[in-house]
């Protein structure tokens, strides 16, 4: 266990490294652009799901030039979430954005059955998943500021504005 937590860090760390290599290619750009863009490209990943962005003005015009690994996270949670959301019967995700203070706060909801704590190290509730993606997001959030916690409906994970604004 020890050794695949060791490997999934290694790779988060290569994953940003790549990112900071090729940051110049990373416009900067507004948040709500920024998700809008992610969102786009993960409905064509999982046509036949409705999702949902809600991002208020306080948040929307934020400068986002962070690197590629914040992409990776609302894509994999966003997927997370369908998964859950197609466990219960549903078609339904949501990513609601809110602002506090010196961090964002983006809740990737579902209507899933839910996660009453973060899964320690390599877990899973899905059939043949090994929990690799949650414990990369965790990584993920980690380097820019937050963390990533269970919420009523979904995960959350929260960022530090500073480092969403410093190409982190």
């Amino acid at each position: 266990m020890a050794a695949q937590v060791d490997a999934c860090r290694g790779a988060v760390g290569q994953l940003v490294s790549d990112a900071r290599a090729d940051a110049g290619r990373v416009p900067p750009s507004r948040l709500d652009e920024r998700l809008g863009q992610a969102l786009a490209r993960w409905q064509l990943l999982r046509p036949g799901f409705e999702a949902r962005l809600d991002v208020p003005g306080d948040a929307a015009a934020l400068p986002v030039t962070a690197d590629r690994s914040f992409d990776y996270l609302v894509l994999n949670l966003l997927d997370n979430a369908a998964d859950a959301s197609r466990s219960a019967g549903s078609d339904r995700v949501a990513l609601r954005v809110r602002r506090r203070g010196e961090f964002l706060a983006l809740a990737f909801l579902d209507e899933g059955p839910g996660l009453a704590e973060a899964p320690p190290g390599f877990r899973s509730d899905k059939p043949g998943g090994l929990g690799l993606g949650f414990a990369l997001a965790t990584r993920v959030c980690e380097q820019h500021g937050g963390a990533l916690a269970p919420v009523p409906g979904g995960v959350e994970a929260t960022l530090s504005v500073a480092r969403l604004g410093q190409g982190v």
